[in-house]
């Protein structure tokens, strides 16, 4: 079934690696709508600003904000006023903030007080049994320390507290109790538990003779974003108390009531709310929270977890004594998008940006609330509630690279080329949005370190200007991570297979892969790639970045047409696989290829049990494609060929392996530019020609056409190389190429296409099974 507890699902229109192809498709696509969405698509809001918090981006809505306070706060030390920005649309809200607000401090304001913070996650593991299951909790408590260095390896924020082991049945429900600090934490204990999990699993298979059959990130103990007994009682998120006494003048003057009936109604409304099942007890708080969690960018999700409140009034003869305690307020001043432009500046205001602010905006919501709880119970009791809405109507584990860090300093200490350059000064230019690749997009979800893609322009002493993108790389190890993370949204059993194989798959060292190509190809002369300005690498803080020119879309006829093979006219083909036989003829020869490098020799052959895997898992996903024959099919090949693995005549040279439109743009005037070197291995030409023509050729193309583009192949190699491969020897590892290309790369596009939405992905399973129908036909 797709999409349960999928964490990857997402619309992904045209990444691409030099434009905004997909936000302008988007304002297209809008565009054929008769209702007009400029409000929304004016927003102050910019497509940079917001790339790490939200998806298919558009525009943005605003919400009215408004001033509460003063507030008088008393503090162990000194009193002062504060003050807050709450976002809401509902009249009255904010009124009778300022009015419980002014009531308070009337009194003499109020104290608040941070019990702690706390994050839970609540990984589940299966075993075949009980005693099995009692047994890992129990090695589970007894490795505690070592479960927290890895847990903390991940993070500079969350330092794990504890582990509460809870049994039911045969399932192991591990409690990871974290403290994150200034972070809400919700991601960093995802990532660390995660690693932890794999840790535990790896340590816990090896020492026992009986397995963790199975286990989840969060077996849904951790009460994420959910409101339970056992957060109130035990804690996530901050819990905070505050509380204030209430003169009886000021509840005669301000608050418009007496002190006898707001204490006699809240005595009996808490017989219904018991009767009920209320948890907690209090008037309004989640309308307080959510103004708050608006105005400051938390977590909306998380507002009716970290609303549980509990209100607690005393009559005395001088008034009320009022507190409330929320002990699950979800919050964080560091992180998600606490550095949105109107909200960082919201923070500011309040003096809780930062670290070491979360404290101060839980006393800030904690006080508010409060004000908002009097002010409200005091409308009710009085009869003014009715009348005044009428009236008034989202981690380091080393010392990873920061993107505050890298600047025209930078730049000019690490790339040498450019330092070269008769340079004026360099500009970072947020103008203009690059997409992110799967790879990249699976790799943050386990990573948060700087990853993607930084654009620059050099301005020339000469008064020229050159456009430039940093590409900041993810390891090899990191990708790997990602794509298990994937294969684990899908199936379990894919995601063993996937770490069971991984060392052989070709997306292992792709970091230094795509550095060592274009170094080799741009030394040797090949300039059908975009201009490079160099590489640098720091394995000690896991950098791996190159520069390059910036592809500007308007010097492009075509670009990032994955999905759009009508543009690919037959002398463009021809172009494109001559651009990359120019490689494959120069690196076919031994010794032009460098001794040591990571591009090494691709061996499907080794992977087939977990092609197979990953193959059914497709079947079952795409089951509405009616092609469960063709599957079927490709399975019986896969066993076919791990069988009797078939010899390739073919010579061996340096391929692309990712060649097709989405790396490849054609200038207006000139040939292909080829990019995203890190899949490159060592395997046949054959290679890079059937993965192009399986996405540019049309649906309906012919035995003949598929013909003239291998055998053109042939041709040009031959004449670049004069190797003595037959057309008949080359036409034969084309149907091999193309039974590989099945198995690997294209299961994973529609492993990632389940996903992602790739479009593309039934197009080319279709168009390579063609190919194959004919090249068996030729046989």
């Amino acid at each position: 079934m797709k999409n349960i507890l999928n964490p990857f699902r997402a619309s992904v229109p045209g990444r691409g690696l030099m434009n905004t192809s997909g936000h302008e498709q988007r304002m297209k696509f809008l565009g054929t709508f008769p209702v007009n969405l400029q409000p929304v698509l004016l927003g102050s809001l910019k497509l940079e600003q917001v790339k790490n918090n939200i998806e298919s981006f558009i525009g943005s809505v605003e919400v009215p904000v408004g001033l509460v306070g003063p507030l008088l706060k008393k503090g162990q030390e000194h009193t002062e006023e504060i003050f807050g920005v709450v976002g809401t649309t509902e009249g009255a809200l904010v009124a009778s903030m300022n009015r419980g607000a002014k009531a308070i401090s009337e009194s003499g304001g109020f104290s608040a007080k941070v019990l702690y913070q706390k994050m839970l996650r609540t990984p589940m593991f299966i075993f075949e049994n009980m005693m099995q299951a009692a047994e890992f909790s129990e090695w589970a408590i007894n490795n505690f320390q070592k479960i927290k260095k890895v847990t903390e390896a991940y993070s500079n924020h969350a330092e794990l507290l504890e582990i509460n082991p809870l049994l039911i049945g045969k399932a192991a429900h591990l409690k990871f109790i974290y403290s994150t600090g200034d972070a809400s934490g919700q991601n960093m204990t995802t990532t660390c538990t995660w690693h932890a999990c794999l840790w535990m699993e790896e340590q816990f298979n090896a020492a026992h003779d009986y397995p963790v059959i199975h286990f989840v990130i969060d077996g849904n103990g951790s009460s994420d974003k959910k409101v339970s007994s056992y957060a109130m009682q035990s804690g996530r998120g901050t819990h905070v108390i505050s509380e204030c006494f209430l003169s009886n003048e000021a509840i005669v003057k301000t608050l418009r009531t007496t002190a006898d009936d707001m204490f006699s109604s809240y005595i009996h409304s808490m017989a219904v709310s018991r009767m009920d099942g209320m948890t907690g007890y209090n008037i309004n708080v989640a309308n307080a929270v959510a103004g708050f969690f608006v105005s400051t960018a938390q977590d909306l999700a998380s507002i009716h977890e970290s609303s549980t409140g509990i209100l607690q009034l005393d009559k005395t003869a001088e008034g009320l004594y009022v507190s409330l305690s929320l002990p699950n307020l979800v919050i964080g001043t560091v992180g998600g998008g606490t550095r949105l432009p109107a909200q960082n500046a919201i923070l500011k205001f309040m003096q809780c940006e930062g670290k070491g602010g979360s404290k101060k905006l839980a006393a800030i919501i904690a006080g508010f609330a409060l004000s908002l709880e009097v002010s409200t119970l005091a409308a009710i009791v009085s009869g003014q509630f009715a009348r005044a809405h009428q009236k008034l109507g989202r981690n380091k584990p080393v010392n990873w690279l920061l993107r505050s860090e890298v600047d025209e300093a930078f730049i000019l200490a690490h790339f040498p080329e450019i330092a070269k350059q008769e340079l004026q000064k360099i500009i970072f230019d947020p103008a203009f949005m690059i997409d992110n690749g799967l790879l990249t997009q699976l790799t943050s979800r386990i990573s948060k370190k700087l990853i993607g893609f930084i654009p620059f322009r050099m301005e020339m002493k000469d008064g020229s200007t050159v456009q430039a993108i940093i590409k900041s790389k993810p390891t090899g190890e990191e990708v790997l991570k990602g794509l298990h993370y994937m294969a684990s949204a899908l199936s379990t059993e894919l995601s063993d297979k996937l770490l069971e194989y991984k060392s052989a798959l070709e997306y292992t060292d792709c970091d230094h892969k795509e550095t060592e190509a274009v170094e080799m190809l741009w030394k040797d002369g090949f300039r059908n790639i975009p201009r490079s300005f160099g590489t640098y690498t720091d394995p000690t803080r896991e950098i791996s970045m190159l520069v390059m020119e910036y592809l500007d879309p308007a010097s492009y006829k075509i670009m990032n047409s994955e999905s759009r093979p009508e543009l690919w006219t037959k002398e463009i083909i021809r172009d494109t696989i001559k651009s990359i036989n120019d490689v494959h003829a120069f690196y076919s020869v031994a010794g032009n290829r460098p001794a040591a490098m990571h591009i090494s020799v691709f061996t499907p052959g080794a992977l087939m049990p977990f092609y197979m895997v990953m193959n059914g898992v497709n079947e079952k996903e795409y089951a509405d494609w009616n092609t469960a024959e063709l599957f079927k099919e490709l399975h019986q090949e896969m066993v076919q060929y791990m069988l009797e693995a078939p010899e390739k005549r073919s010579p061996l040279t340096i391929v692309h392996n990712d060649f097709n439109p989405r790396n490849i743009a054609i200038k207006n005037d000139d040939g292909p530019v080829i990019y995203d070197w890190e899949l490159a291995v060592l395997n046949i030409p054959q290679r890079d020609s059937i993965e192009l023509l399986s996405f540019v050729l049309p649906e309906d193309f012919s035995s003949t056409q598929l013909s003239e583009y291998l055998e053109y192949h042939h041709r040009i190699f031959v004449e670049k190389t004069g190797s003595a491969i037959s057309l008949s020897d080359w036409l034969c590892d084309c149907r091999i190429i193309v039974l590989e290309y099945l198995c690997s790369r294209i299961s994973f596009y529609l492993a990632g296409g389940a996903l992602l939405d790739y479009s593309f992905s039934r197009r080319i399973f279709m168009n390579a099974f063609r190919m194959k129908r004919f090249l068996d036909e030729g046989r």
